[in-house]
């Protein structure tokens, strides 16, 4: 498993059963508390014609990874958060289980 997975794992699990969340809390989390494995993850995954949302999205398939097993997916709704670049923008909806 690699180091930015366990990491986002271990805050999943830190989230009160049954509350939810959406991507952009997890990028946030990794960014304000575990900014070494995030940082790492862009360096090691960054090239030409690559960008924030597109790496970002790759985060997202990280979380979806936890599915049925930490998290569900809630079906027929969006979660709206501002991104990393504080624009608004819709993403899936996660419940911790």
């Amino acid at each position: 498993m690699s180091r930015l997975k366990e990491t986002i794992g271990e805050i999943i699990k830190r989230v009160d059963k049954n509350n939810y969340f959406d991507s952009h809390f997890i990028i946030d989390t990794l960014i304000l508390k575990y900014s070494d494995v995030y940082y790492e993850y862009i360096a090691e995954n960054w090239r030409e014609n690559h960008t924030t949302r597109l790496l970002h999205s790759e985060i997202s398939k990280v979380i979806k990874s936890f599915e049925n097993q930490l998290v569900e997916q809630i079906r027929n709704s969006k979660s709206v958060s501002y991104t990393i670049h504080r624009t608004k923008g819709k993403n899936t909806l996660w419940r911790k289980i």
